[in-house]
């Protein structure tokens, strides 16, 4: 059967607003190859090359051209280079791996070049190939090096494509907190190994990252839904962002789907605060359920949203479930901002526009209702609404 590689690629999707999917991709490839050649000092380096051409304001942060990724693990010896040659390989389907994640590479890039130094039959050897829609895997090569040489493996991802662009963070430091919140239950679960963003103006470490907005805020709850557990890592992050309270579907320790926690918190839209300050509130979903049913390019938990007569478990049963231990979990935080909604709004009412108190009175649920907003026009018109 012949196959035609370039249409192969085109069938599977990466929406334009996932740019940064096929890093994540790289990523958990790396953390799966350290594990595989079981060291302790299991080192990720992600190198940001930008492009040159500045812009009109002469901003540093400009768009991202290409982005490689150093890592120490096993490299790409014969099993592992001939599962990369091999399209939906299942070599490391234990793993949740679905032997097509690197076709979302070339959705998003040009073209991969892919450097490796590994060991076999007690022997540092050097792998070279190219990767692109056009050759697939290419001009491969392998040579003997010394023995003293380090065992790295570089892949490079070249050329990020005009239609991500725009949806591509440009900041390293958001860059570092999205590889940080796709990569956060390898760091609740003590896996992570060292993993370290740099562009050519700055360096960051995600391990530090992670201790210092993150580090013993931490709560896990196991529950069960119809006879199957489900794991909640409830994390209150008091990182400087402006992201939404979220809980995320992940499917082996990988976050595959985000939902806004903003409806069923009473509206809250703003950052929560207890003794140790404001946070933004993440819950990470685990369950050998979601492993099982994740799409192939993993964006997605493909269950029924309800049951049906091949699943007894629906995505709404999953949810509901969830956000009530996930309510729980903030009681005191939610209430104590409620408490200071409602007095922002009486305050507003009673010192600056009376024509609402009989509202107030008559429509108790209105604080409720009326998001968290600070300013007095748009308070006005969640009023008059």
């Amino acid at each position: 059967m012949k196959m035609n590689f370039k249409g192969l690629v085109d069938l599977h999707t990466l929406p334009k607003t996932t740019p940064l999917l096929p890093l994540y991709e790289a990523i958990i490839n790396s953390i799966q190859s350290i594990e595989d050649a079981q060291i302790s000092n299991g080192k990720i380096e992600i190198i940001v090359e930008r492009d040159k051409q500045m812009n009109l304001f002469n901003q540093w942060e400009t768009d991202i051209e290409n982005i490689i990724i150093v890592d120490n693990g096993i490299g790409f010896d014969d099993e592992n280079y001939n599962s990369f040659d091999t399209y939906a390989s299942e070599y490391k389907i234990q793993k949740g791996c679905k032997g097509v994640g690197r076709m979302l590479w070339l959705k998003a890039f040009c073209s991969v070049s892919i450097e490796s130094i590994f060991v076999e039959e007690d022997k540092k050897k050097c792998r070279t190939f190219l990767f692109d829609a056009n050759h697939a895997v290419h001009d491969m090569k392998v040579k003997e090096l010394s023995s003293d040489v380090l065992q790295t493996t570089k892949v490079r991802l070249n050329g990020l494509r005009e239609q991500y662009k725009g949806n591509c963070p440009k900041k390293l430091d958001t860059i570092a907190k999205n590889i940080l919140n796709h990569c956060f239950t390898y760091y609740v679960l003590g896996k992570a190994p060292k993993i370290i963003v740099s562009d050519e103006r700055d360096i960051i470490d995600i391990d530090e990252l992670y201790k210092e907005n993150i580090g013993d805020n931490i709560k896990i709850d196991d529950i069960d839904i119809k006879g199957t557990t489900f794991k909640i890592i409830h994390s209150k992050n008091y990182m400087n962002s402006k992201d939404n309270h979220t809980m995320n579907f992940c499917a082996n320790h990988w976050v595959v789907q985000p939902i806004s926690l903003t409806k069923i918190m009473g509206n809250i839209s703003v950052k929560l605060k207890d003794e140790k300050g404001e946070f933004i509130y993440n819950g990470y979903i685990m369950s050998e359920l979601l492993d099982k049913h994740v799409n192939r390019e993993r964006t997605k938990i493909e269950l029924p949203e309800q049951p049906n007569l091949v699943e007894s478990i629906g995505i709404h049963d999953i949810t509901e479930s969830v956000e009530k231990v996930i309510l729980d979990y903030l009681k005191k935080d939610i209430e104590d901002s409620n408490k200071k909604k409602k007095e922002m709004i009486q305050a507003y009412v009673f010192g600056r526009n009376p024509k609402y108190r009989m509202l107030l009175k008559n429509k108790p649920e209105i604080f409720n209702e009326i998001p968290w907003v600070v300013d007095e026009e748009k308070l006005e018109m969640e009023l008059f609404k």
